[in-house]
């Protein structure tokens, strides 16, 4: 069956507007000026087929199964933290997906929020079966951690990120590790409402599934005593398929290559993380959008993202970025 290519048609022109506070509001049209949905041998996908350099290229961003996907124009708006968050409708966010300064250096840019006022922020936004992520390092995300605990969030899980290409072109030296070990991980905490069960929250455990070799092997035979007690035998067989572990709470992924900003991350570390908490047409918001990762990886997945990004020159970036060639509706 041959493939086919359907470019998703443009509804709306984008607009840049300034709300009654003074805050700028992108509200991207649908036009995607080389992006399209392609369908081959009965399977979707999103691919840039644009022409680059005399060159019309087919590149596939996504692939999503036999399903067509419904792609959601992302909303960028332009303004600070403490101003630009209070105005969200609360209950209205199924992910917050934070990568705040750190406040870790004497930059201008790497000025940290206030924690207390940050986590009673996300716990007002966040819907009951909500979840928010923050990325950090030691020792802004223990300070940070408390200040959630205590302003109606609770702790639900960490990962560890193994940066498996940290400081790789850089010797050890006193002077660039600080008169410290190098800093090669970095830690994502995992939060949800205070009141809500962990029961009704989304965990899409395939997202964490990583390969363990076809001959790997359980590490004991048998259930443990407190299993047995529960009427669990041991067999591992009918829980784990070859080539498949359990998930674990540690991440190797290489740092962003090709980046504007310092802290980027790599777009397959946020995938993975708006995969693994959030369903398709699920809204995801990232108060500090940056250089738009979480925005473009939440479009591509088929989540309602929202972006807010205080620096006016990125702003602009990346309203022009998603307005034209990925603020998509399909």
């Amino acid at each position: 069956m041959g493939a086919r290519a359907e470019t998703i048609a443009p509804t709306a022109e984008p607009a840049v507007q300034t709300s009654g506070s003074g805050t700028m509001v992108c509200t991207p049209s649908s036009s995607t000026l080389g992006f399209s949905l392609h369908k081959d041998r009965g399977w979707w996908h999103l691919c840039d087929s644009r022409t680059i350099g005399g060159k019309r290229r087919h590149k596939v961003l996504e692939s999503y199964g036999r399903e067509r996907p419904t792609l959601f124009a992302p909303i960028i708006s332009s303004g600070v933290d403490r101003d630009a968050i209070p105005r969200l409708p609360s209950e209205s966010f199924d992910l917050a997906y934070l990568d705040p300064p750190y406040g870790t250096t004497s930059g201008e840019w790497d000025r940290a929020p206030d924690w207390s006022w940050l986590g009673a922020q996300v716990a007002r936004i966040l819907k009951p079966t909500g979840q928010a992520v923050l990325h950090g390092t030691a020792p802004m995300i223990y300070m940070a951690a408390a200040a959630f605990s205590a302003s109606g969030l609770e702790h639900r899980f960490d990962l560890q990120r193994i940066k498996t290409a940290a400081n790789a072109r850089l010797r050890s030296t006193a002077w660039v590790s600080d008169f410290q070990p190098i800093r090669a991980h970095e830690w994502i905490l995992v939060f949800k409402r205070a009141d809500s069960p962990t029961t009704d929250l989304t965990f899409n455990i395939t997202a964490m599934h990583r390969q363990t070799g076809r001959r790997s092997k359980a590490p004991r035979k048998g259930a443990p005593s407190h299993q047995e007690a529960e009427g669990w035998s041991g067999d591992y067989k009918s829980k784990l398929r070859y080539g498949w572990g359990w998930p674990i709470d540690v991440i190797f992924k290489e740092p962003a290559h090709g980046v504007d900003l310092y802290a980027q991350k790599p777009d397959d570390l946020t995938a993975y993380l708006v995969m693994l908490l959030t369903n398709p047409g699920d809204s995801v918001l990232d108060p500090y959008a940056g250089s738009g990762t979480t925005v473009r990886v939440s479009w591509r997945l088929g989540r309602r993202a929202t972006g807010i990004e205080a620096q006016p020159d990125r702003f602009v970036r990346l309203s022009s970025e998603f307005a034209t060639s990925k603020g998509a509706t399909a």
